[in-house]
């Protein structure tokens, strides 16, 4: 688990799993004969993982149930702009993820992150998307959908909640890494509405 102590620790499963245990050492050992450079990529995800294991964020503590990995994971894997990724590249997704909560019509994605193409993942209520010209039909976002800028959208939009809502945001940064380190992946585009 990436603990980094020697204390012992008590692991509660909270749905069916194997678990493997690899002792540190193993790791080292291996990180020492292979390609330069791997120890710091090998210590940067100990710390994202250390991070993510030791969240105290009130988020955390409010939606335990919901900001758990699998079921972001099973979310992002279920929906049809990510049906072209592999399996790891949708797991690089879910853990690079940061949640937020917002309040009814609060902005939830601005401008600047629309223009970015950030990925917007409804954990739970409804966003909506309003865009300059407006575009001819309501486009909401329900709880397990991802919003995602495409060009039938407009150039400049804004995304509101419409419900108190909890999402999952995920910047074009990590998803442009994670299609270039899973090059049999790639997004499917959600075409205009008829």
């Amino acid at each position: 688990m990436h603990l980094g102590c020697n204390s012992a620790v008590t692991i509660q499963t909270s749905t069916c799993c194997q678990i493997i245990i690899i002792k540190e050492e193993c790791i080292d050992n291996v990180l020492n004969k292979i390609i330069s450079g791997c120890a710091e990529i090998w210590k940067a995800r100990e710390l994202k993982w250390r991070a993510l294991v030791n969240k105290t964020d009130v988020l955390y503590k409010t939606f335990p149930h919901l900001l758990q990995f699998e079921v972001l994971f099973h979310f992002l894997k279920n929906h049809r702009i990510f049906a072209g990724c592999s399996p790891r590249c949708v797991q690089y997704l879910a853990l690079h993820g940061i949640p937020h909560q917002f309040n009814t019509g609060d902005t939830v994605c601005t401008q600047e992150e629309y223009d970015d193409n950030m990925v917007i993942l409804v954990v739970k209520g409804e966003i909506e998307l309003l865009t300059n010209p407006e575009i001819r039909y309501a486009y909401t976002i329900n709880t397990g959908d991802v919003f995602y800028h495409c060009d039938w959208m407009g150039s400049k939009g804004e995304v509101i909640a419409r419900s108190d809502c909890l999402v999952l945001k995920i910047d074009h940064i990590e998803i442009t890494a994670a299609l270039e380190r899973n090059k049999d992946s790639h997004l499917m585009m959600p075409s205009e509405p008829v």
